[in-house]
């Protein structure tokens, strides 16, 4: 945003549609020293939506990308991504919503490309009387996890203290991972609340299913109406990308994976330990646990065995606050786990990062 002169700065342009007043502006003071930013604004709102957005990136089918930009918002925003196809049509799809702030934040999400892609454009918008300012937007191809084995970090439950001491951890080492919250829990004591859950996927993380009550799925007879009413809670608390299912105690059968492919998940984890390798079900996928008897030494072969095998590995954490108890470990051995996986270059992914990657790719 840095070049461009009158109302437009180069190669971006201004949209929207809608009963609504749409105010542009450009320059603005944008994210740091004399840098220039983007704003709009709605007003007189009925209906409709305003947005920035900018030329078409090239991008290679199955690779994968990192979006990311500066913003503030008086109100709530998303970013809608739009890919041009080889026919000629464009698809767009949503990576993610944003809240309300009134300081510069950074946002982010991945994205695959879709196997017949040409190019995409993202889209910053708001839906609603208030104003949007926008800066450094980037479209950033990641390297191929594959070539070195891929590494996720999941944890389940929900649990506080737990969820805010890992996201702080991992956002201080630049990783993401994966938080299974059980959504009838969601805001009781001990859990996390919605803004939690909201941070979490602001920071870049994924957000995944774990059931409305953590009962075992094979064995619940409404374990259907369990999943998709997770599916629906968690929705409706913001989150904007469910893909895959945590199964609560690792139990899965035939008919759980049937019950996530219908539910449109695309991926389902157990507590079965072990490396995954080409040909395995994505709905019935290797999750190691980590437990208070677990060694770091333990953690760091396996580690080593997923990077040296070229192959996924999936750790399970429950609690990590320090607390008692055989599924506690501390603050500081996440630390340690994480500083490892980084001083290995090991590529870390989300659990649905990770099945879409292997999915795009045949296994």
């Amino acid at each position: 945003l840095e070049l461009g002169s009158g109302p437009l700065p180069t190669g971006w342009h201004q949209g929207g549609f809608g009963n609504c007043t749409r105010i542009f502006e450009y320059p603005v003071l944008g994210y740091g020293t004399n840098s220039k930013a983007a704003f709009l604004k709605i007003e007189n709102f009925t209906d409709g939506a305003s947005r920035w957005y900018h030329d078409d990136v090239p991008v290679v089918p199955g690779a994968r990308y990192l979006w990311s930009d500066m913003f503030t918002s008086s109100v709530p925003s998303q970013v809608t991504l739009r890919t041009l196809m080889t026919n000629g049509q464009y698809a767009y799809e949503t990576i993610v919503h944003l809240p309300q702030t009134n300081e510069w934040t950074k946002a982010q999400a991945q994205f695959v490309a879709r196997s017949n892609a040409v190019s995409v454009s993202s889209f910053h918008s708001i839906g609603t009387n208030g104003s949007l300012v926008i800066d450094d937007v980037s479209i950033t191809r990641l390297a191929d996890p594959l070539s070195q084995g891929m590494i996720t970090l999941t944890f389940d439950d929900g649990l506080q203290p737990t969820t805010t001491i890992v996201a702080e951890i991992l956002k201080t080492n630049g990783i993401v991972g994966t938080f299974y919250p059980v959504s009838s829990r969601v805001g009781m004591g001990g859990n996390v609340t919605t803004n939690d859950i909201l941070q979490l996927q602001l920071d870049g993380n994924e957000i995944g299913v774990h059931t409305v009550g953590h009962v075992s799925l094979p064995a619940d007879p409404n374990a259907d109406e369990s999943i998709n009413l997770c599916i629906s809670a968690l929705r409706k608390m913001g989150v904007n990308s469910l893909t895959s299912l945590a199964c609560p105690f690792g139990e899965n059968d035939t008919n759980v994976m049937r019950m996530a492919k219908e539910a449109g998940l695309i991926c389902t984890v157990t507590t079965d330990p072990g490396l995954i390798a080409k040909g395995d079900n994505l709905h019935n996928l290797n999750r190691t646990s980590v437990h208070s008897d677990t060694t770091l030494a333990e953690i760091q072969a396996q580690i080593d065995s997923a990077l040296a095998q070229k192959k996924w590995r999936i750790f399970a954490f429950h609690y990590c606050d320090g607390s008692t108890g055989y599924y506690s470990v501390t603050p500081e051995y996440i630390q340690s786990v994480i500083a490892y996986i980084k001083s290995k270059n090991a590529k870390v992914v989300t659990v649905s990062e990770g099945a879409t990657i292997l999915r795009e790719r045949g296994w």
